[in-house]
């Protein structure tokens, strides 16, 4: 701080009355500068470690240091709105932190202690990123009070922090024990999911959804609901829809396989003997923000979303055929003479023909019968 007083008159000729005090001479204006020492806050913002992952808690800390040339007086207090992309979690080990909102959550937190010159108190605040906060979100705090007079405007009393979020990465793959005859007792597709991100996992109660619309002519073939692979899988007419809550881990080598037993119906064929069908199937949820992790409805729509093959779409043809249908004739005899007086061979031709979609197997016994 600088002080300047000024005196004129008496006679002085260089410091006459009404002189302003910058034009006056030193010595008829001198002056003194006091240093004042008050704080100053640092606020740093800080996650310990480098990245996030959709679903697993997380922490940030808020520290505030004075950096200034004296003690802080009075309440610090610091004032931080949480992105809509992150759950605030328990503050129960924070008791000077409280929290409003209900969409946005903005979060206060409060000292009273007195920080010495390079003091410090820091403030831990449990978060967890949703799929929302994918692939990055970013935080902004400020501190003030604590007698500076510089917070909240001084850039040193703002922290802004950006984290990249790391999220799954489902695939589906659609298989089959194909191809089928009409009515075949084992006919079954496999639906194999995995998780092909090499950072981060799908985590417990994200669901992981698979959507299937089964062709015409193939009927879902289980009692409702189907569990197969720790997934639940209800069906309405052939759209069926399954759920997992477990955890799909890291890496594209460990898989969900879901086994859907159907019923393959003469409706399959379109009314020939045999005929292509196109299964369609969708995955997304657990933490993947694809189709913001409702898995799209199967087929065209779903590969307008993502073309990629494996990915969060897939599809499989599988040929169809009617069951054997064995036609069996027999042509009236034609006779040969023996040589011998009123002896003759008498021969039949008796074809069997296939009619059906399918290899057909089949035992002939013919017992011709003559008159007495």
């Amino acid at each position: 701080m600088v002080n300047q007083a000024g005196v004129t008159g008496g006679g002085d000729p260089l410091c006459v009355d009404g002189t302003a005090t910058a034009s006056l001479p030193t010595r008829c204006a001198p002056s003194i500068s006091t240093p004042v020492n008050a704080p100053h806050l640092l606020l740093e913002k800080s996650t310990g470690m480098t990245e996030f992952a959709v679903g697993v808690p997380a922490t940030y800390a808020l520290k505030v240091t004075n950096v200034g040339t004296a003690a802080t007086s009075g309440k610090i207090t610091i004032v931080d709105t949480l992105p809509v992309s992150m759950t605030l979690g328990d503050l129960t080990s924070e008791p000077g932190c409280s929290a409003t909102g209900t969409l946005v959550k903005q979060l206060t937190c409060d000292s009273s202690a007195s920080l010495a010159v390079n003091g410090s108190v820091t403030f831990r605040i449990p978060v967890t990123p949703t799929v929302a906060a994918a692939p990055s979100v970013t935080n902004n705090a400020q501190a003030y009070g604590g007698g500076d007079p510089l917070c909240p405007m001084d850039a040193s009393c703002k922290s802004s922090i950006t984290t990249v979020v790391n999220a799954p990465d489902l695939h589906i793959v659609k298989t089959d024990n194909g191809p089928w005859v009409v009515g075949q007792a084992d006919a079954a597709y496999t639906l194999t999911v995995n998780n092909s991100s090499a950072i981060a996992a799908s985590v417990g109660e994200i669901l992981i959804n698979v959507k299937d619309v089964m062709p015409p002519g193939i009927e879902p073939k289980w009692t409702d609901p189907l569990v197969s692979a720790n997934s639940s899988c209800p069906f309405v007419g052939r759209s069926v829809t399954c759920h997992r809550i477990n955890d799909l881990v890291i890496g594209a080598r460990l898989t969900h396989s879901i086994t859907l037993p159907v019923t393959v119906t003469t409706a399959a064929l379109g009314g020939g003997l045999n005929a292509d069908v196109t299964n369609h199937a969708s995955v997304s949820g657990g933490g993947d923000p694809f189709n913001d992790g409702d898995a799209p409805d199967p087929g065209a729509n779903c590969w307008s979303l993502d073309p990629k093959d494996p990915g969060h779409c897939a599809q499989k043809i599988t040929r169809i055929f009617a069951l054997a249908d064995l036609v069996v004739s027999k042509s009236n005899p034609t006779f040969t003479a023996t040589g011998v007086a009123g002896q003759y061979v008498a021969t039949y031709q008796i074809d069997v023909k296939n009619l059906g979609g399918s290899d057909g197997n089949y035992t002939l016994s013919d017992t011709p019968g003559f008159p007495a």
